[in-house]
């Protein structure tokens, strides 16, 4: 059984408990132990549980979000220790990206992050795919790194019962029920998506400059919630717009679009509104079709993202 650390933020609990939901199968099957710092007893001293665990730990898991970042705790105590410990291959240290932040840059650049690609799991149309994908891989690490591989026969160690649950019995995978998503949870999904947006139109921009010489910009964020990007042709500006959200007199959790210059808070050409299914949050485009590109009903951040930039090239295009 193989040991492993897991490094959050405890702004991201929640999603941490989802992961260890979607680890069961792993436990059960005797391939990992996974422990986190909940997990400490009343009267144990913190720092040196903590650092007695992270020290023992085959597979570090870093849950890394903008949260974790910022956390001197996570990043400079917990992420230091299991690098150096992956660099002398004592340990395995996995990212596991949940919101989108600029990770790349960071130490954690260097390694392949889950799930799949890095892509953040918040940006996933269905949260439990992107968590089974994470179980996939730890699973992989552990059957091929490690040399272990699943008993297909778990059973109860006793004789089943007929009201008791046998773990080798076939189950649907149709096992996800409604939440009820907190206001905390809108507000960080509404400045995460507006945060993807600006990341998506500089790099866009950029990318836009190298591949057309007569084509120049420019995009400056006024303030953590507004940003303005502009296009030019031959020098002349063909196209405006200027992004914000939570100002004026739109709703917190709106992120407005507009290609008139200082009209924030007066009129917009479009709007985000953030929607839920009750089982992932998503965004939804109150102008579609009207004067610009057809969005999808429910938009992922990228989805989101994507729209406005359509909207953004459409006058050169």
């Amino acid at each position: 059984m193989h040991k492993v650390f897991m490094s959050y933020s405890h702004k991201d609990e929640e999603l941490r408990n989802e992961l260890g939901s979607h680890l069961a199968a792993l436990r059960r099957q005797g391939l990992i132990s996974d422990w986190y710092d909940r997990e400490i007893l009343p009267g144990e001293v913190l720092d040196e549980k903590i650092s007695d665990k992270l020290l023992e730990a085959d597979i570090v898991v870093l849950l890394v979000s903008a949260d974790f970042i910022a956390s001197n705790y996570c990043y400079e105590r917990e992420m230091s220790v299991a690098l150096q410990r992956h660099k002398d291959n004592e340990a395995v240290v996995i990212p596991i990206i949940l919101r989108d932040v600029d990770w790349h840059s960071t130490p954690l650049g260097k390694l392949n992050a889950l799930p799949t690609d890095g892509k953040p799991v918040m940006m996933h149309g269905n949260q439990d795919a992107a968590f089974a994908d994470v179980a996939r891989g730890i699973r992989r690490l552990v059957e091929q790194k490690f040399g272990s591989s699943p008993d297909a026969t778990v059973k109860a160690s006793a004789p089943v019962k007929p009201d008791e649950i046998r773990f080798d019995q076939p189950r649907s995978a149709n096992l996800a029920i409604k939440k009820t998503f907190t206001d905390h949870e809108k507000d960080s999904f509404t400045k995460d998506s507006f945060e993807y947006i600006f990341r998506l139109f500089a790099g866009s921009l950029a990318e836009l400059g190298k591949r057309y010489s007569e084509i120049t910009s420019s995009i400056e964020q006024i303030d953590s919630r507004t940003f303005v990007a502009i296009i030019y042709r031959s020098g002349q500006k063909v196209s405006f717009c200027q992004i914000w959200y939570g100002k004026g007199s739109f709703a917190t959790r709106e992120i407005s679009y507009s290609e008139t210059p200082s009209s924030m808070g007066n009129s917009v050409n479009d709007s985000l509104s953030v929607v839920d299914d009750g089982h992932t949050l998503r965004l939804k485009a109150l102008m579609s079709g009207f004067g610009g590109p057809q969005a999808e009903d429910e938009m992922t951040q990228q989805g989101a993202a994507e729209y406005l930039w359509s909207r953004f090239i459409a006058k050169l295009q």
